[in-house]
């Protein structure tokens, strides 16, 4: 059977917002289920390629915004015209006139995905322990 990669919408075209993308990432799940009548009945893969492809559209749009000062979606627009305010202009350029400037992205985005995947780690326990140790109140 031919599998969807969820991502790949948001790779092919890259000026449509994040809702969008969903759309048509659960159209896509749908199509290619085993099971499709468990769709809007809580199937997992009604769930998940809706927010994986949400997730995935957002370096898309990045990549339009630095390249071609196109923003994708309003927090690509609110990251181009902080950009703007400190003096890099996103376009062709970008790579000439501030070379430094993508390398610097990339580390950060680099690092900020193992902040967040530490943090998540951590929040996730506690929000377990959490859970457990109120479940009389929570069950009430």
């Amino acid at each position: 059977m031919f599998k969807y990669y969820w991502g790949s919408i948001r790779r092919y075209i890259p000026g449509i917002d994040g809702k969008v993308v969903a759309w048509l990432s659960y159209e896509a799940a749908h199509k290619s289920s085993k099971d499709r009548e468990k769709f809007g009945k809580g199937a997992y893969e009604g769930v998940m390629a809706p927010e994986i492809a949400n997730n995935a559209c957002y370096g898309g749009a990045l990549i339009s915004t630095l390249t071609l000062s196109i923003p994708g979606d309003p927090p690509t627009a609110v990251f181009l015209a902080a950009l703007m305010l400190h003096g890099v202009t996103p376009g062709p350029l970008l790579s000439i006139e501030h070379p430094d400037f993508i390398f610097q992205m990339a580390s950060l985005l680099f690092i900020a995905s193992f902040m967040v995947f530490g943090l998540g780690l951590v929040i996730a326990n506690l929000y377990v322990r959490f859970l457990k140790s109120h479940l009389p109140y929570l069950c009430r």
